[in-house]
């Protein structure tokens, strides 16, 4: 039996490209010496392992499937696909991507049982040399996290290998975050890959590296939080990222103007697909302002205050 983990340590990278060249080709799986792994879920739900199987059971899409839905010859694995779930149709999309259609059921999937079963799923499918990326739907529609976050397009690259015993699983997401500028009254966008778990949303990760300031291989970007600034509580509830700060966020940052420490929050997270607008509080209270800047009613997002510039090394 072989193991799959994820390291759980908040490494952060930056995204220097992100290059999709997805294309169709022979469907055929992959030469590997150690033969095709399917992949399952050890017993304790928190970890993925895998069979070898036989190529020629796993010659195709709907034969890498099948194994997927059996039952593991190994009484200690679980299987991914729960009984139930089903794909009711799989195609390639305009994009090259494999889609895969589940039921309706595949929603009463959660937690790290629904990120084991996408990894699992994703992984064991990339084989396939036709197969570099694959979409979820469900009924027809784009998955979504609880979050409302679509998943969208993944591949192997997208999970990390790790051999450690105590680890958990997680996914690569891309984020983008904005950092002042040298004169602190503009922003730039810091792009950045981070390890995404599912303990946190991506709200909470977004808040967090705008705490933590920009990597010191980033040049050009500067810290925009003011110092002592704790994030209370973050939600989003139709569109609208509800963020309660303690009373610190309302000193400000020397060096920075006080537009830039607030629209550096309300830009980074309006970049999040699923939300619109922001809303403060102050410890838990309607926030009125910081500085001469309202922090009162829905903040759109300010474009004009970000600089064309990218972070470099």
């Amino acid at each position: 039996m072989y193991g799959f983990t994820v390291k759980k340590a908040a490494a952060v990278f930056l995204l220097l490209a992100l290059v999709c060249n997805l294309a169709g080709c022979a469907s055929r799986p992959k030469v590997y010496e150690d033969g095709f792994k399917i992949y399952r879920m050890n017993a304790g739900v928190d970890t993925l392992v895998w069979e070898l199987a036989d190529h020629a059971d796993a010659t195709d899409i709907d034969g890498a499937l099948a194994l997927l839905a059996s039952e593991p010859s190994d009484p200690d694995m679980l299987k991914l696909i729960p009984d139930g779930v089903e794909v009711l149709d799989w195609y390639f999309g305009e994009d090259g991507q494999l889609v895969l259609d589940f039921n309706q059921l595949y929603q009463n999937i959660d937690g790290v049982a629904e990120l084991l079963c996408r990894a699992g799923v994703v992984k064991t499918l990339c084989q396939i040399e036709s197969t570099e990326y694959v979409e979820f739907y469900v009924e027809g529609q784009p998955f979504t996290l609880p979050n409302g976050r679509a998943v969208g397009l993944m591949n192997s690259a997208d999970f990390i290998d790790n051999t450690g015993t105590d680890t958990k699983f997680s996914q690569i997401v891309n984020i983008t975050v904005y950092f002042a500028n040298e004169t602190g009254d503009m922003m730039s966008e810091s792009l950045l890959r981070v390890e995404y778990d599912g303990q946190k949303t991506l709200e909470e990760i977004v808040l967090y590296e705008l705490s933590e300031g920009p990597l010191d291989a980033q040049t050009g970007l500067y810290p925009v939080m003011p110092e002592g600034t704790a994030v209370n509580k973050v939600s989003t509830r139709d569109g609208i990222a509800y963020v309660d700060l303690n009373q610190a966020f309302l000193n400000g940052r020397d060096g920075v103007s006080d537009e830039v420490t607030v629209y550096s929050i309300v830009n980074s997270l309006v970049d999040i697909s699923y939300i619109t607008k922001v809303q403060f509080l102050i410890d838990g209270s309607a926030a009125k302002n910081l500085g001469s800047v309202s922090l009162t009613g829905l903040l759109d997002r300010r474009p004009e205050l970000i600089t064309t510039e990218k972070a470099v090394e």
